[in-house]
């Protein structure tokens, strides 16, 4: 079980195309206590990256 403070105050971008993924993603890392961010492409990743404070990227790398 992840603790719920165990990333408090964090801002955290997941870069991910799959729907599905980004949600499951999300969802653990607000249970987390963290904010998170969700980007689909590189383009909006870096946008995201350009505009908002981000401690911490989640990628899909394949």
């Amino acid at each position: 079980m992840i603790s719920p403070t165990c990333l408090h105050g964090w801002s955290i971008l997941i870069v991910e195309d799959t729907r599905d993924i980004q949600t499951l993603r999300s969802r653990i890392v607000r249970q987390a206590g963290a904010t998170a961010a969700v980007a689909d492409t590189r383009e909006a990743a870096l946008q995201i990256v350009a505009t908002q404070r981000i401690d911490c990227i989640l990628l899909d790398i394949l």
